[in-house]
């Protein structure tokens, strides 16, 4: 078995990768690197090439080495029995889409299946089956009621349905700020709801090789300053 770092992808949140693949070759150094780039194509990628990247949140990631296309990476990845360890964050490479690629082709890989990463990573959807499995979820606004929902709660928050690393969060605090979700959601969908404030935190859920579930401990989200943006999450 071959390790393999995966890491990259096709959306704005590759950057946000690039770190974590960062941490992921600390953490096994003798693993091989597979960047993805944004045309779809997969490049070796040399240790000191990632670890050299002094600005991954910032500055596009550019190996300088000549790719293959996905498909043919995976075929690779199946060949020579690799293990995929996913270092990737949005889009196609959060939503399912690889990871129903690696399956079809029987490649191991880390994270969550096809089915459940296509559901989680649809807010709107993964709140429906919340509601369903008993979790009492946020209500959701409509972009028409809008003004009246702010009238109503004096705070929204508003954010894309399928997009992570906090990219369009909008808090709307002012009037003005639903002119700011309106053209956003020109854009992309969005998902509107009423502000709560509270403590944030975050919990890990890993499942064993015999199938048992552990839980990680849980982490309080304490941001810097100000809001839990993109920048207090990874700037600041």
């Amino acid at each position: 078995m071959r390790i393999t770092i995966l890491f990259g992808g096709s959306n704005r949140e590759r950057l946000v990768s690039v770190a974590s693949a960062q941490a992921l070759h600390q953490a096994l150094p003798e693993a091989d690197l597979w960047w993805w780039d944004v045309e779809d194509k997969v490049h070796v990628v040399q240790s000191t090439q990632l670890l050299e990247h002094a600005r991954p949140f910032e500055d596009e990631f550019k190996p300088g080495t000549r790719g293959v296309p996905l498909e043919q990476a995976l075929d690779r990845a199946k060949a020579e029995g690799r293990v995929l360890v996913l270092g990737l964050h949005g889009g196609r490479a959060e939503n399912g889409e690889l990871q129903v690629m690696c399956e079809a082709r029987g490649v191991p890989f880390t994270g969550s299946g096809s089915a459940s990463s296509h559901l989680a990573f649809d807010k709107l959807a993964a709140k429906r089956f919340a509601a369903l499995g008993g979790v009492t979820p946020t209500e959701n606004v409509a972009l028409d009621d809008i003004d009246e929902a702010f009238a109503e709660y004096g705070r929204l928050i508003a954010k894309p349905a399928r997009d992570g690393s906090s990219y369009g969060l909008i808090f709307v605090n002012a009037k003005q700020d639903l002119i700011a979700v309106r053209n956003a959601a020109k854009h992309e969908e969005y998902v509107i709801e009423p502000y709560i404030a509270g403590v944030e935190a975050t919990c890990g859920v890993l499942e064993r090789t015999d199938g048992s579930i552990i839980s990680l401990p849980p982490i309080e989200l304490i941001p810097g300053e100000g809001n839990f943006d993109y920048a207090a999450k990874y700037l600041l």
